[in-house]
Formats: C-alpha cells, structure tokens, sequence
C-alpha cells in the first residue's frame, strides 16, 4: 500500500528516528501484520531514547511507541500487560490523550465504566484532535 511503501522507505532511510518506526507499525498493525508491529513498536521506544533529542521529542516519541504496543496488547487480549504499559506512558506522561482513551477502553471492557468515563474525559481534555465516543455510552 502506498502509506506502507512511505514509511517503509522512511525507515530504511532514517532507521534511528522514531516517527517512522511508530508509523510504519500503525500500518503494518493495520495489515494484519501485529508481531512485525510489536516489533517495530519496540524499535521506536529505544529509538526515542537518543540522548541527541530534545528532552520533549523524546517523551513524545516513547509515549507514543509504548500506547501503540499497548494497543497491541489489549488486542491479543493481554489485558493485565497492556494496563501496565499504559500505566507506565501515563506515569511519564499524565496527559498523553491517547493512552487516555485506550485505557479507559479497556476499564470500560471490565465493567469499570465510571474508572473509564473518568479517565474519557481527561483525554478529551487533553486531546488536540478528535477522540471515539466515550466507551460506556
């Protein structure tokens, strides 16, 4: 697929830098292709670790890579380990949207709806784009 080919070329051309690793798994995730994703996955969160990035980007990335392997996690139905990477991102990053919305997914599958429209509405609170419908609803 041609976002597939864009990030794959992107990776072979800057195999260090987290933004393409990140994306070209939320692709490959996307295809069906989810250990190549963890894999990936795992790749960005040490790519995001480079001591030659801003203290910011690095934060970013790795919140980033970790809530896409947490995805990766509750998909397979691993919910205790996709809870602690989630919990982790959020440890370091308490307004990472994202992990927000994943997390309260995955409360919301446990029947902990209130845990879960709690943790909804900081992540739209903290979104900067538009987030699914609240998991309870």
């Amino acid at each position: 697929t041609a976002p597939g080919a864009l990030w794959d070329q992107a990776v072979r051309r800057a195999p260090t830098k987290p933004r393409p690793l990140i994306n070209l798994a939320r692709v490959l995730e996307a295809q069906k292709f989810d250990e190549a994703a963890a894999q990936l996955s795992l790749r960005a969160v040490d790519a995001a670790m480079d001591r030659r990035r801003p203290p910011y980007q690095r934060a970013l990335a790795r919140a980033s890579a970790l809530t896409n392997l947490g995805h990766l996690h509750t998909k397979h139905g691993d919910t205790p380990r996709a809870l602690y990477v989630l919990d982790l991102v959020l440890s370091e990053q308490p307004r990472f949207a994202v992990a927000l919305f994943n997390k309260s997914v995955i409360l919301a599958r446990l029947g902990r709806c209130q845990d879960s429209d709690a943790l909804w509405q900081q992540a739209m609170a903290s979104a900067t784009t538009a987030l699914p419908p609240r998991p309870c609803a």
